[in-house]
């Protein structure tokens, strides 16, 4: 979602969902399943900058482990 925006400055809102099927030898098949939802602030000439959390959920030896994480980030161009 566009938030914000003046010029070449915004603010964009982005939530991803996602799952899918992890097998694992010997413990079968079980559901993976995740969410993110994060900033993005872009600042001109191409620089951003981005932060957000992140939920999953997937197996490990048959029995659904959940990860929880918070990470942030800048991009620019080198030239």
């Amino acid at each position: 979602w566009l938030t914000w925006k003046r010029d070449q400055r915004r603010l964009v809102q982005v939530l991803e969902a996602g799952g899918g099927s992890y097998w694992q030898q010997g413990f079968g098949a079980h559901p993976i399943y995740g969410a993110r939802y994060s900033h993005e602030w872009d600042v001109g000439a191409g620089a951003s900058l981005f932060y957000g959390v992140s939920w999953i959920r997937r197996p490990y030896d048959g029995v659904g482990e959940i990860k929880r994480a918070f990470f942030f980030g800048l991009s620019f161009p080198l030239l």
